[in-house]
């Protein structure tokens, strides 16, 4: 038993030191790989980067104000965020002449109450469902209903109703449940804040103006029951810098 242990340990001890004994053999040297040549025939067939194609401009129709009926366009989108709108919305009490577009006057009643959905419920939230609010859009030649179903104007009445004639456009907003002066002020709180956003993310200028005293010679014009009540009215127009 021991001479066998002794005979492993002297093998082992001969791996070692071949292992450990430098090698005399002689060495070739290494010649590196050629640099490979630049593929500028690849660098000259790889396409740029593109220029971006320029946004289309969107219409800008001028209003029929006049007609018996002014079809709307289908409402565009706007690009804002719901921050960026939060963050413009501000009143503005100062107006110049220039008028809006069909485009934007289309986008402004439908952000405001126009219908959203298939069963014909609307943009702004209402009270009980009750939809008391109506939009009326007042021109200085003429006054039209905005017909949310049909999503159009309808000439009510001519000459000038606007109620402050401080901007080209001014909304009348009314509310059909005058008995009830909470659900009149949820309708149309809501409403007129959606209007309010829609400004603001087009670069629009509105204020609130409330519509005190005695209504009843405006409403015979808008050809509204003494029940609907006009509570307020919004400018909208380009703001006088």
């Amino acid at each position: 038993m021991i001479k066998k242990i002794s005979l492993m340990l002297s093998i082992g001890f001969f791996i070692t030191a071949c292992q450990a004994e430098p090698c005399n053999c002689p060495q070739q040297p290494v010649t590196p790989p050629p640099a490979e040549a630049p593929n500028t025939a690849a660098a000259e067939a790889t396409p740029t980067a593109e220029a971006p194609a320029p946004a289309q401009k969107v219409s800008q129709t001028p209003i029929a104000v006049g007609e018996a009926e002014i079809s709307l366009p289908k409402p565009l989108p706007v690009k804002a965020t719901l921050t960026q709108c939060l963050q413009d919305r501000r009143s503005i009490r100062s107006y110049t002449d220039q008028m809006i577009s069909l485009e934007q006057l289309s986008a402004l009643l439908w952000s405001g109450n126009g219908i959203n959905r298939e069963d014909g419920k609307r943009t702004a939230p209402s009270a009980r469902n009750l939809q008391s609010v109506s939009l009326f859009v007042a021109f200085e030649k003429a006054t039209y209903r905005y017909d949310h179903v049909a999503h159009k104007l309808i000439r009510v009445a001519e000459g000038d109703l606007r109620p402050v004639k401080a901007a080209p456009v001014e909304l009348i907003v009314t509310s059909s449940f005058a008995d009830n002066e909470v659900i009149q002020g949820i309708d149309s709180g809501v409403v007129s804040q959606n209007i309010a956003l829609y400004c603001a993310a087009e670069g629009l200028a509105t204020v609130i103006r409330m519509m005190r005293g005695d209504q009843s010679e405006l409403q015979k014009s808008l050809g509204i029951e003494p029940t609907n009540r006009p509570l307020f009215n919004m400018a909208v127009g380009y703001e006088a810098k």
